[in-house]
């Protein structure tokens, strides 16, 4: 725990997860810390919304998982807990616990986690973000830039692939046979 947190009361996931809603923001937990996420946008809330009809499709159509939206919170750490809520994110069919998808948070991190960067994001924040899921052991994060129609896939233990408007987000091992060209993911943004 950082000195920083140590100074605060920290939250626990229930805790977290038990907040009313104040004032239509989304916030994420990091370290028992709540930040708050400013609004996105419509490219971003677009972009985002078709990479999930994408990822869901596939995964539908193969039967590999569930796929959430940018509303669904996974445990990255315990004790202090960290919840980050990505934009769009894949859970293997095999990792789903015993008992179903979960009403509250997923108790473990996802397979592939998709953060879409907004106007409004840092890239300082966008960097731990990979860094915090890459620590949990999340296989695969892919951070897409829609004013740059680019894309860097993170595969665990690999280093970034960056991605051009031309190239292909491929869902490696995670998505065997999922690629989506980023031209198609961008049309019309």
């Amino acid at each position: 725990m950082s000195a920083a947190t140590a100074a605060v009361n920290l939250l626990s996931g229930d805790q977290f997860y038990d907040l009313p809603e104040e004032d239509g923001y989304q916030f994420e937990l990091i370290e028992g810390v709540m930040h708050r996420m400013p609004g996105s946008g419509a490219r971003h809330t677009g972009v985002g919304a078709r990479c999930l009809r994408f990822v869901g499709f596939f995964a539908d159509e193969n039967d590999l998982g569930i796929v959430s939206g940018a509303d669904g919170g996974f445990f990255i750490e315990r004790d202090p807990d960290t919840i980050l809520i990505p934009d769009v994110s894949f859970m293997r069919k095999d990792r789903i616990p015993a008992d179903g998808v979960p009403i509250r948070f997923w108790p473990v991190p996802p397979d592939l986690a998709v953060e879409v960067v907004s106007p409004s994001d840092r890239p300082r924040k966008i960097a731990a973000k990979v860094v915090l899921y890459q620590r949990a052991g999340v296989p695969l994060v892919w951070v897409i830039y829609p004013d740059t129609r680019s894309a860097i896939a993170h595969p665990l233990g690999h280093p970034p692939i960056e991605l051009g408007p031309e190239d292909m987000l491929d869902g490696g091992d995670v998505l065997p046979g999922f690629r989506m060209p980023l031209v198609d993911l961008y049309r019309g943004f």
